[in-house]
This record gives structure tokens, sequence and C-alpha cells, in this order.
């Protein structure tokens, strides 16, 4: 029986399942990839990863719950030895920008044939970044001018009061439960809420979750849960 420790460990995320099944199908027709888990969206492959050892995780941008732009700062943060590949519709110089510098190491498109994907995942596999042949001079330049690329957030800047109440907001609480459980008038939690958003840079809910798990204010349990501390 031939041993598999030597070959690449990857994770595919993304919320088409014909797609999904296809690249991995042929990644794992490759001697050298062993697909370990699929995933739909950052969310659960968040959850897998706390099962599972990785090294490569495949990336797609667009998908519900949590999308890969946001799920990317969370794999850098907690995952810094994962390679991330992202592989999307999207072709907006400044989305591949973002996804620079929230930790990707290569951004393909959907269009790539399978030979490029392969060796975009061999090439961070050696500390490398993979651009394309189009892939724009002057954004490279760019992303090889970041000096930090992991933008973690201090926990200090937000109150106390400020991380019970994003707490809740992550929780899918309107204002108006927020204000009922904490016992203030809701024009106050609508307060607090602004200024959470102005501090942290973001003002979806989603936005929100992604701090807290960023800030050690939430994890994932083994049930695939946000809990908090």
């Amino acid at each position: 029986m031939k041993m598999m420790t030597n070959k690449t460990r990857l994770a595919i995320v993304d919320d088409h399942e014909i797609f999904k099944k296809a690249i991995s199908d042929a990644l794992t027709y490759e001697n050298d990839f062993n697909v370990v888990f699929l995933a739909k969206n950052g969310i659960e492959l968040l959850f897998e990863l706390e099962k599972n050892t990785i090294d490569v995780v495949i990336l797609d941008l667009q998908m519900p719950i949590m999308s890969g732009i946001d799920t990317l700062p969370l794999i850098s943060n907690k995952y810094p030895t994962i390679k991330v590949v992202v592989l999307s519709m999207i072709d907006d110089p400044s989305i591949m920008i973002e996804a620079f510098n929230n930790g990707a190491s290569a951004y393909l498109t959907k269009d790539c044939d399978i030979e490029e994907l392969i060796e975009a995942i061999n090439e961070v596999m050696n500390n490398k970044f993979y651009f394309t042949e189009t892939f724009p001079h002057e954004i490279q330049k760019q992303i090889f001018g970041q000096s930090n690329r992991i933008h973690k957030q201090s926990i200090s800047i937000l109150s106390e009061r400020e991380t019970e109440i994003l707490k809740l907001i992550c929780t899918e609480k309107g204002s108006k439960e927020i204000s009922e459980e904490l016992n203030i008038a809701e024009r106050t939690v609508q307060n607090h809420r602004y200024k959470i958003s102005k501090k942290i840079g973001t003002s979806s809910s989603v936005g929100f979750l992604v701090y807290a798990l960023l800030n050690g204010i939430a994890t994932i349990n083994a049930e695939g849960k946000v809990v908090f501390e």
C-alpha cells in the first residue's frame, strides 16, 4: 500500500458542488495530492480545520454565510502555516490586492486549466507567491510592498459594553432584543453598534463575527457553532 504522508494535504472550499467535486477528482488523480475534505463556506472550513491537518486551502471568494474574503484573515491568524490559493470568478484588481493582503499566496480565476492550478499549489508549498502571466506587474509590486499581511486588531479598542453588544450582534439579535436583554434603551444599542462599526471598520454582521473570531472573543466549537468567551 502506498504511503500518503508526503502528499500535499488539500481542502477545497466552494459552494458549487459540481465544480468543487470536479476539482477534487482532478487533483486526487495526481499522485502528489490528498484532498482531505470539501467545504461549502468559511464557517464549515474553520470547523473542519479544527479536526484536520491541511497544507493548502483552495478557496472561492463568493460563498454564502461566510465568504472567502472574510475567511482569509481568520486562516492567516489561526493557521499561519496553511497556504491559500484563491480560485474565483472575480478578476477585479482591487479584490486581488485585498486577497493577497489578507493572506492569499496565489490568485487564479476559474477559467484556468488544472495544470496551472497544480503549478500554483506547488509554488506556494515552496513558500512562494504564484501569479499568472497576465497578472498586472504593478499589482505584484504593491502586494510585495506590504509589510504586514495579517490584519489583526486589538480587542482593547472596544469597551466592555461594546464587546458585550458585539457578542449579541453575532448571535443575530436585533437592537430591540439586545436592549431588552441588557436593560438599556434601543437608541443606546444603536449608538454602540455605530461606534463599534467605526472602530473595527465594518458594519455587517459577518464582519462583526470575523472580528470576534480574529480577536478571541468568539470561537467555533466541535459542533461547528460559534461560542463566546
